[in-house]
């Protein structure tokens, strides 16, 4: 018997279009399973999560869809010791505040109830029972969209005995409208329960460039993929957000691989940029010449 065979092709990565011969890759970039790039402001932000979750309170993380608010959270959760945190990570808000309740109750596997009074009395209970060594963590994401009875709902509920401090860290995340519902005088008790506001920016010219490399370092290659002018035109088509570089640069990347190529040129990146999504304003205008 021919101990001959016919040659195997390269296995994707992730994505039929990605090629690991092309790229010397290993595994897809730019997903949401690579760890999180840190630029100098969200290493301070890390810190201060750190030090928010040591003493509990709440916390705002706000900023522009993409910027990595949910992904920032998820890591600063991540750093503490798993055995002292316990998470609750509630993506929708747009729970009334009895359903809200209950998702909360059942993320931390306590018995929901009807009555929205018993539902607050278990979480804090629960808290209470947990003591100083564990901190039971609440993230809600896309609170904009909360209405304003679970708002403050959400107020009571870090409320429990006059001589006992936070029961809960909370962060509350969400788009940068939320802050403006805070100035309402309605809200006025909860904001002054937010010990911290961290808004997250796009990145720079030259965090967009890391970032991009980052990511390139976790799927396996430390070759030239994008070339300085590719990653110099991504940011100007990005403005530096996380998610849009993700997208874009994947997408180069497949139009790449298409044409059996190994760098990312111009026609590629042009490809790619007329199969998303436009933008009313100028594409190519640029923020920091303003």
């Amino acid at each position: 018997m021919s101990r001959h065979t016919t040659p195997v092709p390269p296995a994707p990565v992730g994505r039929n279009s990605l090629r690991r011969d092309l790229f010397g890759i290993t595994r897809t970039p730019f997903g949401s399973n690579v760890p999180l790039y840190l630029d100098d402001a969200r290493q301070e932000l890390l810190v201060q999560a750190a030090s928010l979750m040591d003493r509990r309170g709440f916390a705002c993380v706000h900023g522009a869809p993409g910027c990595g608010k949910t992904s920032f959270l998820r890591h600063a959760c991540g750093q503490p010791d798993p055995r002292s945190v316990q998470i609750a990570y509630i993506p929708f808000s747009m729970f009334k505040d009895g359903d809200l309740l209950r998702t909360a109750c059942r993320q931390f596997n306590l018995e929901s109830a009807f009555r929205k009074s018993a539902l607050i009395r278990a979480l804090q209970e629960y808290a209470v029972n947990l003591g100083e060594a564990i901190n039971p963590v609440l993230v809600i994401d896309e609170v904009q969209l909360m209405d304003q009875a679970t708002l403050e709902l959400l107020r009571i509920l870090g409320n429990h005995r006059f001589e006992t401090g936070n029961l809960f860290t909370i962060f509350l995340c969400g788009g940068d409208e939320f802050l403006h519902r805070l100035q309402l005088r309605i809200n006025e008790p909860l904001r002054q329960r937010i010990s911290a506001a961290w808004h997250l920016e796009p990145f720079d010219r030259t965090h967009t460039a890391r970032y991009i490399q980052h990511h390139l370092r976790y799927a396996g290659t430390e070759c030239e993929l994008f070339p300085p002018e590719i990653i110099n035109r991504i940011y100007d088509e990005t403005r530096g957000v996380p998610r849009l570089i993700n997208t874009l640069a994947l997408a180069a990347m497949e139009h790449t691989a298409a044409a059996a190529a190994t760098t990312v040129t111009n026609a590629h990146l042009d490809k790619a940029i007329r199969n998303l999504p436009q933008r009313k304003e100028n594409r190519h205008h640029d923020p920091e010449n303003l």
